[in-house]
């Protein structure tokens, strides 16, 4: 119940957000609806995501990974700049 409290939360400030944003700018087009649906599934999916591997215990294995990950990233993105980073 926890999880589900924290998301709903986080969710209804982001439909707040964005209902302020539509009153200050006008009625959003299709893209903005459709940015904003991957949003809400992004920020559903990290809320999620996140408690499950706290309540499993899985921490110290996801900073590990997370590490390993980032490493990767930036392997990436220096490969991309020609080793300039």
């Amino acid at each position: 119940m926890i999880t589900a409290e924290k998301l709903f939360k986080t969710l209804e400030g982001f439909v707040a957000m964005n209902i302020s944003f539509d009153k200050k700018n006008g009625s959003p087009d299709k893209a903005i609806l459709k940015a904003r649906a991957a949003n809400y599934g992004l920020i559903r999916n990290a809320i999620i995501g996140s408690d499950f591997i706290t309540a499993q215990g899985l921490d110290k294995q996801y900073r590990k990974y997370e590490k390993k990950v980032d490493m990767e990233v930036a392997e990436i993105a220096a490969r991309g700049n020609n080793g300039k980073m």
